[in-house]
């Protein structure tokens, strides 16, 4: 159960002869002092060492900061190898006691290899048991964090040590660094003066007419009651039942007592709260007050009377109440163990007790509900806890009885849900009698409104003195997106349904706010990455928390990206080339756009080179993301290099006669930034910018110049077919034609007449250096080559066909023209 109003708990209290015993007993302190204090240095691992840490298992060390960036870059910071050990951890004796009532914050800096837990605990070197911890998280590992731990909502006691659970509860053995550990200040261990208050209503046989009631403890010596009229304990004037003493100037550190009564000024140790052992036990830190109760000892834990399950605690019903005339349903009809319908919430039980409620349509009373046989310890409980499940919020009752003597209780607490687990809690304490029956009315309503039959769930009858009910806490919490942009608010919300709650503080490291208050804050995140997020809720005291690591994912607009890659270098005959970038969303640019069109996929675009295109270009690209779009590059530069203009001539194309020998002329411009290939079309070739070759035989040849530039490395070449005719003395008529020549003065022409038309024919006429004199198609059966232009001489020509060819000569006399 959970603590509030007064406080229920276990502890050990040493008695006169140092033997040991557990009790749990009432107390409640009040009255502490206040004090301003701010934030206190505990170590920065340069000028301000006010505390030495230690570890376990091993020691940490004081080393250079090994990451001098972001949030810390201080020269020195603390250094822990942490150990396979489950719970290995670093701490510092204050020998003072740490004021967290004045400054509940702590915070430290730590640069952590993993995401993980770091759990920050504050405690009492003498006594272990008495501490309390605060967890926070790394949520980027591998650069300096700093973490919070708020203890504002925990209790206040004599804490004098500080430990620190780097990935707390693991077995892990990473190396983590940490530094600046800050929080509330030291305050010096002195005497305190401490006023003992005892309630003895319930102390049995006390006369306050001839009793008095003394204290003794260790801090007085044990003293016999009675002896030392300093620790008697006078009535409170207002209340005279409370006696009440100050006792001043008791060191700091835990003490045992007890009290006593002193029957008519006679000292004793006779008369106290119980005989022997325990002993009560407090921690004195402080200027306080301790609220007791004479000789109230309760039972040390719950008492289950009934819990339903197979094998567990049932109830032995008598009969069925308020449930038509006379009663008459019987329990079969009424009540049923069965599956749990709605394990959520507080109650995740297997079975439940089903309950028909009937309402005024079946003569169903206000008292309706079921007689319980069986002792219910009332006397040594004060609370009945009972779980239930209605469709509705009603009243419940709950009356206790020995057959004759009754005592009714209603239920102490609201209903707050309908359709949820509820834990509903009976005040026990003003029944005087033993209870062998009792009745249970889950909807006691008065009148009754309801006609129709109603299903109640009842769960878990349970004898507690904790007042306090099983609550539900906030478990679970949303976000409205998240995957977001930078700058984008992110809206959350807890999961509240059918829960419980005072207050709740929400963390969000990397956050605008960084922390809240709010119910359902809003958060905005500057910068790209990703971000825990914790919620801590705060119930009757309690701190509850969810944490999601790496819950919120930010993502930034994309930064600008490198230059793309690719040829930087292109010829003038390249069609297309091809570039890359690094990132997968992708938007390509080429200018000017006369230089070509793109084509892109992501991170691969291709760059189709209009044909007449020389010069630069510039190719840029930019990311985008569901953010927006980056900004372009910086441009690649492309030169798309200019055509060679490779070209060449010949001394002479016909050669007639033996040897034939031709020079060959390079036209080609900057013939120095070229290497160059001849092809003589025989498979002969050279690589002289020009060349001089001799042909072994007759025959035609094409040829081939091909320029490579010399620092580029572009290609270009030109092709002249069928170029060189090398005849030889004779002349080659192989008749594949059917047709006659002659040279006609009269009209000063050569006249071909074809037997059959030479579809797709030329004919070329050469003088006997190698010169072509004339060129032209065939384009009917009779040609008419006209030689006003021809100087007197030999000539050859020849006629080209399809599929074969036909060479002849002829002679032309200027002077016979007319």
């Amino acid at each position: 159960m959970e603590k509030v109003g007064l406080s229920f708990g276990i502890f050990k209290i040493q008695t006169k002869n140092n033997t040991m015993k557990t009790f749990l007993f009432i107390i409640i302190l009040s009255g502490l002092s206040s004090i301003a204090f701010g934030q206190f240095m505990y170590s920065n691992f340069d000028d301000q060492q006010n505390y030495q840490f230690l570890g376990w298992p091993n020691d940490p060390e004081i080393i250079d900061n090994p990451d001098p960036s972001g949030i810390n870059t201080s020269e020195h910071v603390g250094r822990v190898e942490r150990g396979a050990f489950e719970f290995a951890h670093v701490y510092c004796d204050t020998e003072g006691r740490i004021m967290v009532e004045e400054n509940p914050i702590f915070i430290m800096k730590v640069w952590s290899p993993i995401s993980c837990e770091i759990l920050l605990k504050l405690e009492n070197s003498e006594n272990l048991e008495l501490a309390i911890a605060v967890s926070s998280y790394i949520t980027t590992p591998n650069q300096w964090e700093e973490l919070t731990f708020d203890f504002s909502e925990l209790p206040v006691d004599l804490y004098d040590k500080l430990v620190i659970f780097f990935d707390f509860n693991t077995f892990s053995n990473y190396i983590f660094y940490f530094d600046d550990i800050e929080g509330a200040e030291i305050e010096e261990f002195s005497p305190s003066d401490v006023t003992f208050n005892v309630d003895m209503t319930y102390a049995n046989e006390f006369n306050p007419e001839t009793d008095d009631v003394y204290i003794a403890g260790d801090f007085a010596g044990w003293v016999q009651p009675g002896q030392d009229t300093n620790l008697r304990m006078t009535p409170n004037q207002e209340n005279p039942m409370i006696y009440t003493l100050t006792v001043p100037g008791i060191e700091a550190g835990m003490i045992v007592y007890k009290y006593f009564r002193v029957i008519n000024d006679f000292p004793s140790w006779n008369w106290g709260e119980w005989e022997g052992d325990p002993n009560r036990e407090v921690t004195v830190y402080q200027n306080m007050v301790i609220d007791d109760i004479w000789a109230l000892i309760l039972p040390e834990g719950d008492e289950i009377v009934a819990d339903f399950e197979v094998g567990g605690t049932s109830l032995d019903i008598l009969e069925i109440i308020g449930s038509g005339a006379w009663n008459n349903y019987p329990i079969s009809e009424t009540l049923e163990i069965i599956d749990n319908p709605d394990p959520t919430g507080i109650n995740t039980s297997n079975k439940v007790l089903q309950f028909l409620r009937r309402g005024t349509d079946d003569g169903g009373e206000s008292n309706a509900g079921f007689v319980v046989y069986g002792e219910l310890n009332t006397l040594s409980y004060q609370y009945l806890h009972v779980m239930v499940w209605k469709p509705r919020i009603t009243p419940l009752k709950l009356s206790c009885h020995d057959g004759s003597n009754y005592f009714h209780s209603f239920n102490m607490n609201d209903q707050h849900f309908a359709g949820a687990w509820v834990d509903i809690v009976f005040d026990l304490r003003a029944n005087e009698y033993p209870t062998y029956l009792f009745n249970f009315m889950p909807d006691h309503e008065d009148p009754v409104t309801i006609s129709e039959l109603s299903t109640i769930y009842i769960d878990n009858f349970v004898l507690s003195n904790d007042s306090t009910p099983i609550k539900n806490p906030i478990n679970n919490f949303e976000a409205g997106q998240t995957n977001v942009c930078e700058n984008t608010p992110v809206q959350f919300s807890p999961d509240t349904a059918y829960v419980e709650y005072d207050s709740v503080m929400w963390l969000f490291p990397g956050g605008d706010p960084a922390s809240s208050t709010a119910l359902m804050p809003e958060v905005v995140y500057s910068n790209a990455g990703n971000y825990g997020v914790t919620l801590q809720s705060y119930l009757d005291g309690q701190q509850f928390e969810v944490f999601k690591a790496a819950y919120i994912e930010v993502f930034a607009v994309p930064d600008q990206p490198e230059i793309p890659s690719g040829m930087e270098i292109v010829c003038f005959n390249t069609p297309y080339s091809t570039y890359l970038t690094t990132n997968a969303l992708s938007i390509w640019n080429l200018e000017p756009a006369s230089a070509g069109t793109i084509s892109y996929s992501d991170s691969i675009c291709a760059v189709f080179w209009n044909y007449a295109f020389t010069g630069e270009a510039e190719l840029r690209v930019k990311i985008f993301n569901g953010c927006g779009e980056g900004e372009f590059s910086d441009p690649l530069l492309i030169q798309r290099m200019e055509p060679s203009g490779v070209d060449f001539s010949a001394s002479q194309t016909l050669l007639v006669e033996k040897p034939y020998t031709i020079a060959f002329t390079n036209l080609t411009p900057d013939l120095e930034n070229y290497t160059f290939l001849w092809d003589f079309g025989n498979g002969e070739i050279s690589t002289l910018a020009e060349p001089e070759y001799t042909y072994p035989e007759s025959g035609e040849y094409s040829v081939t110049l091909t320029a490579t530039h010399q620092d580029e490395g572009c290609v270009d070449s030109i092709y002249k077919e069928e170029y060189i005719f090398c005849s030889g003395v004779g002349i080659n008529n192989p008749g594949s034609y059917d047709f006659s020549y002659e040279v006609d003065y009269s009209s000063n022409s050569l006249n071909l007449s074809f037997g059959r038309h030479p579809y797709k024919s030329k004919i070329v006429v050469y003088s006997l250096q190698g010169n072509r004199c004339y060129e032209a198609e065939i384009i009917s059966s009779f040609q008419s080559i006209p030689l006003g232009n021809f100087i007197s001489g030999l000539f050859i020509f020849k006629i080209y066909g399809e599929q074969s060819s036909h060479t002849g000569k002829f002679i032309y006399n200027a002077n016979t023209s007319k």
